[in-house]
């Protein structure tokens, strides 16, 4: 089991290292999730970000809080709050999503299509982003994936993601992904992941790439 996990993290970071991109980010987190009664999970999570330039800086810090409700086998309804470290690097990152950014709220519906070894999943999220300088920013995310269940404690998964700015009018960036979910234990799970960022307007498109991993504990 443990030479599985390690592989699939050697890969992934294989896989980063030796791509061409304009930024290179590692993001680390880490939680734990907590069934309060038979439909409702509150999850408390925290994450470390760092920019890749020759040595790994750290530019974000947040901690989250979410609750999910369970509306029937194919639907969750969800809202989290985040809260972000004061960081001055993060300051110079540029990217809309990561930069000032001090607060967050959300509010989510989640979809599930479960199709034999596949699983179709569909998120759909309202953002409210809270930054020093330039007041509320309003987004509307919608991520789509696929599911590919390697066996019993494994998924594989592929992902697509646009944000659109409500208040501009006009789709920010896109984020393609993929990763695992690897189940360690009964209540253990790691999910490494890779992530392509593509910033828009599309006659200036610009990529980034982001390894990240999770570590999950559920109660």
């Amino acid at each position: 089991m443990l030479k599985k996990n390690l592989s699939y993290l050697i890969l992934i970071g294989f896989l980063v290292t030796s791509s061409r991109a304009d930024a290179q980010k590692v993001w680390i987190g880490y939680g734990v999730d907590y069934r309060m009664g038979e439909n409702i999970t509150a999850c408390l999570q925290f994450e470390n970000r760092y920019l890749v330039d020759g040595e790994l800086s750290n530019y974000k810090n947040f901690a989250e809080i979410a609750l999910k409700y369970k509306l029937s086998p194919y639907f969750r309804l969800g809202g989290s709050y985040r809260f972000t470290l004061p960081k001055s690097l993060q300051d110079d990152i540029n990217d809309e999503e990561d930069q000032n950014e001090r607060q967050r709220y959300c509010i989510d519906l989640r979809g599930k299509l479960p199709l034999d070894r596949f699983s179709l999943k569909n998120r759909s999220r309202y953002q409210i982003s809270l930054k020093n300088d330039e007041g509320i920013k309003r987004f509307y995310r919608n991520e789509t994936c696929l599911d590919i269940h390697i066996d019993k404690r494994t998924e594989f998964y592929l992902s697509n993601e646009f944000f659109y700015r409500i208040d501009k009018h006009k789709i920010t960036r896109d984020i393609i992904g993929f990763g695992f979910d690897r189940q360690l234990t009964n209540r253990l799970f790691i999910k490494p992941y890779v992530r392509v960022v593509l910033s828009h307007p599309y006659r200036s498109l610009q990529s980034s790439y982001i390894m990240g991993a999770g570590l999950y504990y559920r109660i």
